[in-house]
């Protein structure tokens, strides 16, 4: 646990625990079977994203497995997709299949014109990511699989209840996978969708085979402790983050290598259910936070910022530098104001990605030396004017 800088200031990194309430806490205290709450879920999913069929998988990561079993994807077939995307991704896409990066735009999205030029015989499976909520050509890169063959998988971690041209993100391709714990409140939990009867039974049989048992009586002591001091008590989090402490050592009861298949508990999936239930709300809490730091940023020198894009979740800010900067030394100063989240900078990550399947991306090359992302969920106007301050000063010390 990195509890580095200000402890005052660690309320900030607890951002997402602030979309807590007495409703999740209810949840908790629920006398639903988890088998029930894993109906619940899956209808709720149906009816928020308009499709035929859902699972709720342990984790994202655990959804786009699935997906690939559920494909059945061999070790010779093609997936493209991009380098600037969280390391584990194409890690576990080069377990099952050849792994081919394309270069992206500016927003960190596949680039069009480079996912035509990399697509071969042998291509079976482009998956865009539609990085920080920020759509990718969804309609476009349709029509190219659509004419090709070629399977759309969309990755969707970043993009709760994200749409391109008023379609929701998840329903473009044969299917879509979600994460809970990056947009929501959720301790875990992913989602799979899709609108393909066949795909969604193999998907339903590699669930099963995926899944480790998993049951720990202190984890769920820590989560309701957690969940309690959220929702009862949130003005003392903001003065003292004990809730934050909590839920940081419950993550590291069940840190290990296979712990994104661990079957969800009880707990788990009564906070997905309630959170999912709100989901609407919090993403248009995400696009409110995001147009305010953005008209606070637009007109600063030095710097590009991405105006709110229709049908964006605007669940990160990215923050492009005209020129390159030391990203290590600005992701410690702003790591150790207490306001900044690391793991959604993939600088370190791209770099990581790059060694499993080395190829010239300069687009990309570019963009991970000039990008900063800010996570902006639940900081306090005070707050927000602070992290201005800190990002002018990471311009005048590039």
């Amino acid at each position: 646990m990195n509890l580095k800088g200000n402890p005052f200031l660690l309320r900030r990194r607890a951002h997402k625990l602030f979309f807590l309430d007495k409703r999740d806490y209810k949840a908790l205290m629920s006398s639903l079977t988890a088998r029930k709450l894993e109906e619940s879920i899956e209808e709720e999913a149906r009816r928020q994203f308009k499709c035929r069929y859902a699972l709720v998988t342990p984790s994202g990561k655990a959804a786009i497995e699935i997906a690939l079993r559920a494909l059945e994807v061999k070790k010779t077939d093609e997936v493209l997709t991009q380098a600037y995307v969280c390391a584990e991704v194409p890690e576990l896409l080069d377990k099952y299949a050849c792994v081919r990066y394309v270069d992206v735009d500016e927003s960190g999205n596949l680039l069009l014109s480079a996912l035509k030029k990399k697509i071969t015989k042998r291509t079976r499976i482009i998956m865009p990511v539609n990085l920080y909520g920020m759509p990718a050509k969804m309609q476009e890169i349709r029509l190219v699989c659509k004419a090709r063959s070629i399977v759309l998988l969309e990755d969707c971690a970043h993009a709760l209840h994200a749409s391109a041209k008023g379609e929701p993100l998840g329903t473009y391709g044969e299917a879509g996978i979600f994460s809970f714990s990056k947009a929501l409140s959720a301790p875990a939990g992913g989602l799979f969708i899709t609108n393909n009867t066949l795909i969604y039974k193999k998907a339903k049989n590699a669930l099963s085979a995926l899944l480790l048992p998993h049951e720990s009586m202190l984890e769920s002591i820590l989560a309701h402790l957690t969940v309690f001091l959220f929702s009862y008590l949130p003005r003392m989090q903001r003065l003292f983050p004990a809730g934050f402490i909590l839920d940081k050592m419950r993550i590291a009861l069940k840190e290990s290598e296979e712990s994104y298949r661990y079957t969800l508990q009880k707990h788990e999936l009564a906070i997905c259910l309630s959170q999912m239930q709100k989901s609407r709300k919090i993403v248009n809490h995400y696009i409110s936070q995001y147009r305010r730091f953005y008209a606070l940023m637009r007109g600063i020198k030095g710097i590009k910022v991405v105006s709110c894009n229709p049908g964006s979740s605007a669940l990160r800010f990215p923050i492009i530098f005209k020129r390159q900067i030391d990203i290590t030394k600005a992701l410690a100063s702003l790591y150790a104001s207490g306001s900044f989240e690391p793991s959604l900078n993939y600088y370190r990550e791209y770099v990581k990605a790059k060694k499993l399947a080395p190829v010239s991306l300069p687009a990309s090359e570019e963009l991970s030396k000039r990008m900063l992302v800010v996570s902006l969920d639940n900081l306090s106007e005070k707050d927000i004017h602070a992290l201005k301050k800190q990002i002018i000063e990471v311009i005048n010390s590039a």
